[in-house]
């Protein structure tokens, strides 16, 4: 099986798994997001310290729980469970956690770990945290016009983007980041990527046809700087991809590098919406 090949049949099984939970129950697309996250975050924390001059084994449970905290704190007041409020309360702790733990370290550049860490924490479980928590609405019910919009924008843009590229791609993007990506293939995702909010506001009626198309140019320009963000991670680590475990694709954060960074700008734009009375 050639590389696309493998790509394609990944990217379906994803986006069946995906799409499932969105219309199976709440508390199960909770879950496969979090997990989400969680795989996300931990490629993440092992990415960066690849190059570590001390590698102590507490740094990456200890980082991942205060992930899960940010997305506990998020989403406390969506559900009335008990555990979720309890692990939110602590989510000021963790920062001054790691802080603390860097003083046993013993590193050559512990505010460069620490940043790193905290980094991490805005980066990935924010994002998780604030797609979820927007995603289910008062009535404890996931908005399906908000989490398939987005999700099947996002898929749009990086799906055309890499296929564009790939046939027509000639003049480089950002070379200096990413030797791969090219205009075309930027041009070509945005399009597609407008082309599926156009068909987005025939099936959800939440948002009107420019709104639609509006929030796809945001997909796709948000998107792409989102992956040439993980690339330029890459890059100063000197590593092809962040893991290996979805077949054609590398890890979760090379997958949903471009997701990453378009949920604050998503947020940003549909609260703009609320305060003019737009949604």
């Amino acid at each position: 099986m050639n590389n696309l090949v493998l790509r394609i049949v990944t990217a379906l099984i994803g986006v069946a798994v995906i799409i499932g939970s969105i219309f199976l129950n709440t508390w199960v697309f909770v879950l496969v997001f979090t997990a989400i996250g969680f795989a996300t975050h931990f490629e993440y924390m092992r990415t960066i310290t690849l190059n570590a001059s001390k590698k102590p084994g507490i740094e990456l449970p200890f980082a991942l729980a205060a992930g899960l905290a940010i997305i506990a704190a998020i989403n406390a007041n969506v559900f009335d469970l008990s555990a979720f409020h309890l692990l939110s309360v602590t989510v000021f702790l963790w920062p001054a956690g790691i802080i603390i733990l860097e003083i046993f370290y013993n590193r050559e550049k512990p505010f460069e770990h620490i940043g790193l860490n905290i980094l991490g924490l805005l980066y990935i479980p924010l994002a998780f945290g604030l797609f979820i928590f927007y995603a289910i609405d008062f009535g404890g019910t996931v908005k399906t016009w908000f989490a398939v919009g987005l999700l099947f924008m996002v898929w749009f843009n990086d799906s055309f983007a890499y296929f564009a590229g790939r046939f027509w791609g000639k003049k480089k993007l950002f070379e200096r980041i990413s030797p791969k990506k090219t205009w075309e293939g930027f041009w070509g995702g945005l399009v597609m990527t407008v082309v599926c909010g156009v068909i987005m506001s025939f099936l959800f009626d939440e948002l009107g046809l420019i709104q639609w198309m509006v929030w796809g140019v945001i997909v796709a320009v948000s998107g792409t700087l989102g992956d040439l963000a993980e690339s330029l991670l890459k890059r100063s680590i000197q590593i092809k991809d962040s893991g290996s475990i979805l077949p054609g694709h590398g890890g979760f954060l090379d997958r949903f590098d471009g997701f990453i960074m378009v949920i604050p700008f998503t947020v940003t734009y549909l609260e703009i919406l609320k305060f003019f009375h737009l949604v």
